[in-house]
């Protein structure tokens, strides 16, 4: 598997600078560089801090849907981040690389771990819902409104959608089944009989977690902390090079990307829909073309390459305790 992550990282980062090389190239090599190179250090450390206050919350959160106090929580989901950021977007790779690293290397059964995994996956489309629906009223055009509205019905039927698959004994099978598929890339063991035998269990943990109120109730909070220094960390990141625009407008543009990433899946990590919607949304609210291409490319270095690069160097750790063949 390090290997053929290896390979997928260097094409990631190579992806990447291809969009870094096209953006110079659209909006001017000098007048770029130039911003980029303007930016305030102190701030983009600051930003930096804050995404890995954002993935220490991550970790927190999943540590407490799951109950488990394993230290290595926060290394299996920096390398589930990576194996989401180098397959397309609708293979969700790494969601099943940290159901399998908890069984495998803390002995968490995988119906607990897929159930703490799906109802992550809920609670972050459930809160974005809402927060859009908040950002309604705060819209100042007709195109923001629209993306707002947007927005907040593709999270609410996204996060319907995650409900009704995730209750539902058949519908629990097929995403069974589907665990089943990306297991046996990462192992020989054929656990298919063994996870079907598991349906059940997987309802059982949902509900399980579902009916204790605290652990929802913290989840959810933590969540929403996650989401709002995630927006704070772009403000700064726009603060950095000279600029400002209010936290709500960020909030739109944070959520109107994470659902272009989510609709458009082709590319890894929604490579292309993420900066592409970035770009015109920022453009939009004011904001010079050179300017919003910094800010793009200077948050996603944060948000979407630091988690990667991290992820990759706790898969180079792990490997030595774990044989994963392929992936």
């Amino acid at each position: 598997m390090q290997r053929d992550v290896l390979i997928k990282s260097i094409a990631l980062f190579i992806f990447f600078s291809v969009i870094f090389v096209l953006m110079l190239r659209v909006f001017g090599v000098r007048e770029l560089m130039n911003t980029i190179g303007g930016s305030n250090p102190s701030l983009i450390f600051l930003a930096i801090l804050i995404q890995l206050g954002i993935l220490s919350l991550w970790s927190l959160r999943w540590k407490v849907l799951t109950g488990n106090k394993a230290s290595r929580l926060f290394q299996y989901l920096q390398i589930g981040i990576l194996l989401n950021n180098v397959t397309p977007s609708a293979r969700t790779g790494g969601e099943i690389a940290r159901v399998y690293l908890l069984g495998k290397m803390e002995g968490i059964p995988y119906e607990k771990g897929l159930a703490s995994v799906v109802l992550e996956r809920t609670l972050d489309l459930f809160v974005l819902a809402i927060i859009s629906i908040f950002l309604i009223p705060f819209s100042t055009s007709s195109a923001l409104t629209l993306s707002s509205l947007s927005s907040a019905v593709v999270l609410v039927l996204f996060s319907y959608f995650i409900y009704k698959l995730s209750h539902s004994e058949e519908n629990s099978m097929k995403i069974v089944n589907w665990v089943c598929k990306g297991i046996r890339r990462i192992s020989k063991k054929n656990l298919n009989e063994k996870l079907i035998r598991s349906t059940s269990k997987f309802h059982e943990s949902l509900k399980e977690i579902e009916q204790d109120f605290r652990k929802i109730s913290t989840a959810g909070i933590i969540t929403s902390l996650m989401w709002f220094f995630t927006f704070c960390r772009t403000e700064l990141v726009l603060l950095s090079i000279g600029q400002s625009l209010p936290i709500w407008q960020i909030a739109l543009v944070t959520l109107v990307y994470s659902v272009a990433g989510t609709l458009f899946f082709l590319t890894p990590g929604g490579i292309g829909a993420v900066e592409i919607s970035s770009l015109l949304l920022y453009t939009k609210l004011g904001l010079e073309r050179e300017i919003a291409a910094s800010l793009v490319l200077l948050d996603r270095c944060i948000g979407f390459l630091f988690p990667s690069a991290m992820g990759l160097f706790f898969l180079a750790i792990l490997s030595r305790k774990i044989a994963l063949e392929s992936y």
